[in-house]
């Protein structure tokens, strides 16, 4: 690693700020021997350069990771993992040259620091006592997300709606266990360190499953906070109130790596020539039949995918021209507008006389709604086998926001494009404004659904998009 001191000058935050990644700063006078060096990633480490007491051999010893702001250092933690700034780099500085000169080598004393605070770790990996990973887990999913009963024998409703609650318990039951423990799973909560949390995500990373990862971690998170200093039915707590949650350093690893773990947001739209290209292909492509329709009702009312899912045959009136949502994003029900075009489309769907289920898109197997995700498991598959519509890459979701800024193009009332999507009304205007424009909708998606027949018809021979064609 190469230096940048080469005029003797002692260490300032200015020079420390400007150092480059691949470059070193070595501070004098009474502080020398006070190393910075800059890794490819931007971190910059502390660490002292001394020539060991004991054998005489040149040694280095880590003292923390430097930061910009006093105001976020931490120097509770051992050697080489303190945040500090220059000041403090110097006052630890000048107590390990005082070991040093007692006749203590500061390098040997850290690792045995380190092989002690291993076997203690080790120890309560063994303690059967202690509450493990998954039983944490199972504490967070059972009396904080999830419908539980309390003390009193009242029902009490979990913060998350049904759906969400079974998707928690899934995201968590693929790293810590459905019944029977994963090897991370088993591992004693009060006993791991940031470095097990890191390993797990990289090992969800590897596959190719970055917002994944940072779903899993995210709730590992949770759980932890949610149990520590949590009393539990012997009076003692789920985890002691000084516990510090493994998952915060871990997190913050990846905040500074900037190891992106969150969805991007999506940009994509579908213009004229795309959904041509798609309502041809559509109906006779490798998707499930399930999947064609869950898209074409996306598609012709602007619903989020999910909803469209499960949707209930009850919930539909044909001959209102409208379809209630009860359980939407926004816990506000609504009535979508059925253009005439989506009422032809769903007729034949809903008067099925196979489907003898509650919902409009029942999986073969299970009688039950099909999974939202299949839509993208799917999309990924024909992606795989080149069996992809050949456009730009485009998701369920890419079919809701081409339907809001189409109708911007058509000439839609951004109002009333907002309430067909069933977005809630911000700020002030959304306590005041409760109009629901159900009737404006009903035109704008009227002549949303006349565009799709005109791009359909832009073609020699008129297709329609109605299913019963």
């Amino acid at each position: 690693m190469a230096s940048d001191n080469s005029t003797k000058k002692p260490l300032s935050a200015r020079a420390i700020n400007g150092l480059k990644a691949g470059n070193s700063l070595t501070d004098s006078g009474e502080y020398a021997g006070l190393n910075i060096s800059c890794q490819q990633s931007g971190v910059k480490t502390f660490f002292y350069r001394f020539r060991s007491p004991i054998n005489q051999k040149t040694k280095r010893v880590p003292i923390g990771t430097y930061i910009k702001s006093i105001q976020d250092e931490n120097l509770d933690p051992i050697l080489g993992e303190k945040l500090l700034g220059l000041a403090s780099a110097r006052q630890i500085l000048t107590t390990l040259k005082a070991q040093r000169k007692s006749g203590i080598c500061p390098r040997m004393q850290l690792d045995q620091k380190i092989a002690d605070i291993e076997v203690q770790r080790k120890s309560l990996l063994h303690n059967e006592n202690r509450l493990s990973i998954k039983d944490v887990v199972e504490v967070y999913l059972t009396q904080h997300i999830e419908d539980h009963t309390n003390s009193n024998g009242r029902v009490v409703s979990g913060v998350r709606k049904i759906k969400g609650q079974k998707e928690t318990r899934r995201t968590l039951a693929a790293v810590v266990g459905k019944i029977e423990p994963t090897e991370f799973g088993a591992l004693p909560a009060e006993g791991i360190k940031h470095t097990d949390i890191k390993n797990l995500i990289f090992g969800i990373i590897d596959k190719g499953t970055k917002v994944q990862a940072g779903r899993v971690l995210n709730e590992l998170n949770l759980s932890y906070n949610f149990c520590i200093g949590r009393p539990n039915s012997n009076g003692d707590y789920y985890l002691p109130e000084e516990l510090i949650n493994p998952c915060l350093q871990a997190k913050e690893f990846f905040k500074n790596q900037r190891t992106k773990l969150t969805p991007s947001q999506g940009k994509r739209t579908l213009d004229d020539t795309e959904l041509q290209k798609l309502l041809i292909w559509l109906p006779t492509s490798k998707f499930a039949a399930l999947s064609k329709d869950i898209l074409m009702l996306t598609l012709l009312t602007g619903v989020r995918s999910g909803e469209a899912t499960s949707a209930e045959k009850e919930h539909f009136d044909l001959k209102e021209g409208t379809w209630h949502l009860s359980d939407t994003k926004t816990e506000v029900e609504r009535y979508v507008q059925l253009s005439t075009q989506t009422i032809n489309y769903i007729r034949p769907i809903l008067e099925n006389p196979r489907n003898t289920t509650p919902y409009l898109f029942p999986a073969g197997t299970t009688k039950k709604p099909q999974l939202q995700k299949q839509l993208s498991q799917q999309a990924y598959q024909l992606r795989k086998n080149a069996t992809m519509l050949e456009i730009p890459a485009w998701t369920a979701h890419d079919l809701r926001r081409t339907v809001r800024t189409q109708l911007s193009r058509l000439g839609c009332p951004s109002d009333i494009g907002e309430a067909i999507l069933g977005h809630s009304k911000k700020g002030i205007e959304g306590v005041y404004n409760l109009h629901r424009y159900e009737s404006e909708c009903a035109t704008w998606l009227q002549k949303w659904a006349d565009h799709l027949d005109i791009i359909m018809n832009k073609n020699s021979n008129v297709i329609s998009i109605s299913k019963s064609a």
